[in-house]
Protein backbone atom coordinates (compact mmCIF):
# COMPACT_ATOMS: atom_id res chain seq x y z
CA UNK A 1 0.00 0.00 0.00
CA UNK A 2 1.75 3.47 -0.95
CA UNK A 3 0.88 6.84 0.84
CA UNK A 4 -1.27 9.35 -0.01
CA UNK A 5 0.90 11.99 -1.74
CA UNK A 6 1.27 15.28 0.50
CA UNK A 7 -0.78 17.47 -2.03
CA UNK A 8 -3.85 15.35 -0.70
CA UNK A 9 -2.76 16.85 3.20
CA UNK A 10 -1.44 20.49 2.30
CA UNK A 11 -4.81 22.72 3.09
CA UNK A 12 -6.08 21.09 5.72
CA UNK A 13 -2.38 20.06 7.24
CA UNK A 14 -1.90 24.44 7.07
CA UNK A 15 -5.01 25.02 8.52
CA UNK A 16 -4.36 23.16 11.58
CA UNK A 17 -0.79 24.18 12.08
CA UNK A 18 -1.97 27.73 11.42
CA UNK A 19 -4.33 27.25 14.86
CA UNK A 20 -1.55 25.46 16.68
CA UNK A 21 1.65 27.56 15.71
CA UNK A 22 -0.47 31.51 16.96
CA UNK A 23 1.88 32.92 14.01
CA UNK A 24 5.22 31.65 14.89
CA UNK A 25 6.89 31.40 11.78
CA UNK A 26 8.41 27.45 11.20
CA UNK A 27 9.90 25.37 8.18
CA UNK A 28 8.53 21.37 7.57
CA UNK A 29 10.88 19.03 6.24
CA UNK A 30 10.62 14.94 5.74
CA UNK A 31 12.19 12.91 8.03
CA UNK A 32 14.04 10.33 6.02
CA UNK A 33 15.03 8.25 8.70
CA UNK A 34 11.07 7.50 10.08
CA UNK A 35 9.37 6.41 6.67
CA UNK A 36 7.30 3.84 6.60
CA UNK A 37 5.39 2.26 3.28
CA UNK A 38 2.23 3.70 4.27
CA UNK A 39 3.16 7.52 5.06
CA UNK A 40 5.72 9.63 5.60
CA UNK A 41 6.79 11.82 9.30
CA UNK A 42 8.20 15.64 9.47
CA UNK A 43 9.54 17.99 11.45
CA UNK A 44 9.02 21.33 11.81
CA UNK A 45 12.02 23.50 12.84
CA UNK A 46 11.47 26.74 14.55
CA UNK A 47 11.67 29.11 17.37
CA UNK A 48 8.73 28.62 19.84
CA UNK A 49 6.46 26.57 18.03
CA UNK A 50 4.23 24.01 19.72
CA UNK A 51 4.01 21.40 17.05
CA UNK A 52 7.37 19.54 16.49
CA UNK A 53 6.51 16.57 14.44
CA UNK A 54 4.11 15.65 11.60
CA UNK A 55 2.56 12.09 10.34
CA UNK A 56 0.87 11.85 6.74
CA UNK A 57 -0.56 8.56 6.18
CA UNK A 58 -3.03 6.01 4.98
CA UNK A 59 -4.84 2.87 6.81
CA UNK A 60 -6.73 0.61 4.81
CA UNK A 61 -10.03 0.21 6.87
CA UNK A 62 -11.11 -3.20 4.51
CA UNK A 63 -11.13 -4.77 1.02
CA UNK A 64 -14.14 -5.00 -1.69
CA UNK A 65 -14.10 -6.79 -4.57
CA UNK A 66 -11.38 -9.73 -4.90
CA UNK A 67 -8.99 -8.60 -2.12
CA UNK A 68 -6.79 -7.42 -4.83
CA UNK A 69 -6.19 -4.09 -3.48
CA UNK A 70 -7.53 -2.40 -6.73
CA UNK A 71 -10.93 -1.58 -4.55
CA UNK A 72 -9.37 -1.43 -1.54
CA UNK A 73 -11.35 1.22 1.08
CA UNK A 74 -9.03 3.78 2.88
CA UNK A 75 -8.67 6.53 5.36
CA UNK A 76 -6.06 9.41 4.59
CA UNK A 77 -5.22 11.19 8.02
CA UNK A 78 -2.77 13.07 10.03
CA UNK A 79 -1.30 13.40 13.63
CA UNK A 80 0.66 16.30 14.70
CA UNK A 81 2.97 15.62 17.56
CA UNK A 82 4.52 18.28 20.61
CA UNK A 83 8.47 18.06 20.99
CA UNK A 84 7.81 15.30 23.43
CA UNK A 85 6.38 12.95 20.89
CA UNK A 86 2.47 13.70 22.49
CA UNK A 87 -0.31 13.26 20.28
CA UNK A 88 -1.95 17.22 19.85
CA UNK A 89 -4.36 16.26 17.07
CA UNK A 90 -5.26 13.69 14.87
CA UNK A 91 -7.70 14.89 11.51
CA UNK A 92 -8.84 12.18 8.80
CA UNK A 93 -8.46 14.13 5.52
CA UNK A 94 -10.35 11.50 3.02
CA UNK A 95 -12.62 8.89 4.05
CA UNK A 96 -13.11 6.39 1.33
CA UNK A 97 -15.48 3.58 2.78
CA UNK A 98 -19.52 2.59 3.25
CA UNK A 99 -18.62 1.82 6.33
CA UNK A 100 -17.26 3.62 9.84
CA UNK A 101 -18.01 7.49 9.04
CA UNK A 102 -18.10 8.08 12.64
CA UNK A 103 -14.34 7.50 12.81
CA UNK A 104 -13.66 11.08 11.21
CA UNK A 105 -15.96 12.90 14.15
CA UNK A 106 -13.90 15.19 15.57
CA UNK A 107 -15.24 14.11 19.20
CA UNK A 108 -14.15 10.72 18.76
CA UNK A 109 -10.99 11.39 17.54
CA UNK A 110 -10.45 13.93 20.60
CA UNK A 111 -9.81 10.69 22.17
CA UNK A 112 -6.68 9.99 20.97
CA UNK A 113 -5.02 13.46 22.15
CA UNK A 114 -2.43 13.39 24.97
CA UNK A 115 -1.54 9.77 24.04
CA UNK A 116 2.37 8.76 24.22
CA UNK A 117 4.14 5.49 24.21
CA UNK A 118 4.19 5.11 28.03
CA UNK A 119 0.19 5.46 27.79
CA UNK A 120 -1.98 2.48 27.15
CA UNK A 121 -4.06 2.54 23.68
CA UNK A 122 -7.28 -0.40 24.23
CA UNK A 123 -10.32 -0.19 22.32
CA UNK A 124 -13.07 -0.64 24.96
CA UNK A 125 -10.72 1.06 27.59
CA UNK A 126 -9.84 4.39 26.93
CA UNK A 127 -10.80 4.15 22.81
CA UNK A 128 -14.19 4.19 22.48
CA UNK A 129 -15.54 1.22 19.89
CA UNK A 130 -18.19 2.08 17.41
CA UNK A 131 -20.65 0.37 16.14
CA UNK A 132 -20.73 -0.77 12.72
CA UNK A 133 -17.06 0.49 12.06
CA UNK A 134 -14.65 -2.22 14.01
CA UNK A 135 -12.51 -2.88 11.68
CA UNK A 136 -11.54 0.73 10.97
CA UNK A 137 -11.59 1.75 14.57
CA UNK A 138 -9.22 -1.25 14.97
CA UNK A 139 -7.11 -0.43 12.14
CA UNK A 140 -6.99 3.45 13.39
CA UNK A 141 -6.15 2.63 16.47
CA UNK A 142 -2.88 0.03 15.72
CA UNK A 143 -1.73 2.82 13.27
CA UNK A 144 -1.58 5.71 15.25
CA UNK A 145 0.12 3.65 18.16
CA UNK A 146 2.79 2.33 15.75
CA UNK A 147 3.52 4.97 14.74
CA UNK A 148 3.68 6.88 17.85
CA UNK A 149 5.83 4.06 18.66
CA UNK A 150 7.94 4.55 15.63
CA UNK A 151 8.55 7.90 16.15
CA UNK A 152 9.80 7.75 19.56
CA UNK A 153 12.07 5.02 18.92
Amino acid sequence: MASAPFSSFEKPLQAELKRFMAGAEYTIKPMPSKQSSSGVFYELVGKQISIKYVYTGRVETARGGQGDGASADFLDYFILFDAHKIVQKVRIVKFQSEHGQAVTSAGWLKQFVGYHTKKSLEIGRNVDAISGATLTVNKLTFDIKSKTHLLTN
